[in-house]
């Protein structure tokens, strides 16, 4: 699922208005309140998620809570404060840090480029699994991204949330999206509630998801010490250079390694067939995605470069079940025009690839076997896709 940041850009008025007037009036709102936060110098407010995921296997609702400092161009601090899942984040400016708390463990890496300071796709366990949203505030100028993935977006009514007499937008995505803002009527246009749902995912027709984030004691351009951007690691926490990994020794070996890749023939986005047949002989990576899949979109760009070191290899990045024209414009967006794509439009290709969790990059030898799996974006992608290569040229 996309990041949600411009839609969190919501809020809504008027009275008896007819469904165009009320879809125009709310999109209005909703750059007043992008332009609120875009504009925004200093933020801090207290996080709290809930996150419920129910499908055949499962039912389980999980909670989360945090406070999150930012101070815009590149410090950026979310701190949990309940333990049961996420990540503490930490940047100053020139280091980066993350803390997994139930681990006890952390890393510390410096900052290269201003764009490495943003968390928001880099940490796929605090969007993936609490939802807490605290990635809406971490960049600007993302009102376009997302209003453009918007179908809908309409005034809801009225309605008072903590004694806060609130205006809600609600808004439809495709994929199967909704979401529902709340917004403070009068004063500063603060957010004080989301709720996203999905009924069905592409890879999951049976998953419904409700995801509720409250905001509360909002401080916007108010002084920030300095303090607030530097982590003091508990005294029993261990200091690591990953979090994650995705070494052999870290799980189970996926079932298709050792095994005969399953032959495919797919189109590309020019409409040209390529068969997993006529590539024998060389080292083929097939990378299994989709543009609503936040840890998909972080490691794309990653994967791209490592297979731009290794030419005689082969790239494909498999896109499950999603349209032409929705993958151009993901490309484009992303400046990745030149990245090879695949078309798996009925999913077959992936079910097949036991791809039943994305992204999973898959890498098969010359002889046309599975050599590796990498399920997920583990810290060590970089390394471990490399290793992996080397490892199937020989």
């Amino acid at each position: 699922m996309k990041l949600f940041l411009g839609w969190l850009l919501g809020c809504c008025c008027a009275v008896s208005l007819s469904a165009a007037e009320t879809g125009t009036a709310a999109r209005a709102l909703l750059e007043r309140v992008g332009k609120f936060y875009d504009l925004a110098k200093t933020l801090q407010v207290e996080i709290a998620a809930a996150n419920h995921l129910e499908n055949q296997d499962m039912d389980t609702t999980i909670k989360s809570a945090g406070t999150l400092t930012v101070s815009r161009p590149d410090r950026i601090a979310y701190v949990q404060t309940s333990r049961q899942f996420g990540l503490t984040l930490v940047t100053d400016g020139t280091n980066k840090t993350v803390f997994w708390p139930s681990s006890g463990k952390y890393t510390v890496t410096k900052i290269d480029r201003p764009d490495d300071a943003d968390f928001s796709m880099m940490d796929t366990a605090l969007m993936t699994s609490t939802r807490a949203r605290a990635d809406l505030f971490f960049k600007a100028d993302l009102l376009d991204e997302l209003m453009e993935d918007a179908a809908d977006a309409t005034l809801a009514g009225e309605e008072e949330l903590g004694g806060v007499l609130c205006q809600r937008v609600k808004i439809s995505a495709k994929d199967k999206i909704t979401v529902e803002l709340w917004i403070q009527k009068t004063g500063e246009p603060l957010l004080l509630k989301l709720v996203e749902k999905l009924q069905g995912a592409p890879t999951d027709a049976q998953l419904k998801m409700e995801c509720v984030n409250t905001f509360a004691n909002w401080r916007v351009n108010q002084p920030v010490p300095d303090n607030a951007f530097v982590f003091t690691p508990p005294a029993d926490a261990q200091k690591v250079d990953q979090l994650f990994s995705s070494s052999p020794s870290a799980a189970a070996p996926h079932p298709l390694v050792g095994q005969p890749a399953p032959e495919f023939t797919l189109t590309d986005l020019s409409g040209q067939s390529v068969s997993l047949s006529a590539l024998r002989g060389k080292v083929v990576v097939l990378d299994f995605w989709a543009t609503w899949c936040p840890p998909c979109v972080a490691g794309l760009p990653k994967i791209w470069q490592v297979m731009q070191e290794h030419p005689d290899a082969v790239f494909y990045a498999v896109n499950v079940k999603e349209s032409a024209a929705d993958i151009e414009k993901f490309l484009a967006k992303k400046k990745l025009a030149t990245l090879p794509v695949l078309r798996d439009a009925d999913g077959k290709i992936s079910d097949n690839y036991q791809a039943k969790a994305i992204p999973q990059t898959v890498i098969i030898n010359r002889h046309g076997t599975v050599s590796a799996v990498h399920v997920g974006l583990p810290d060590d992608t970089r390394q471990a896709l490399t290793e992996s290569l080397s490892a199937a040229e020989k």
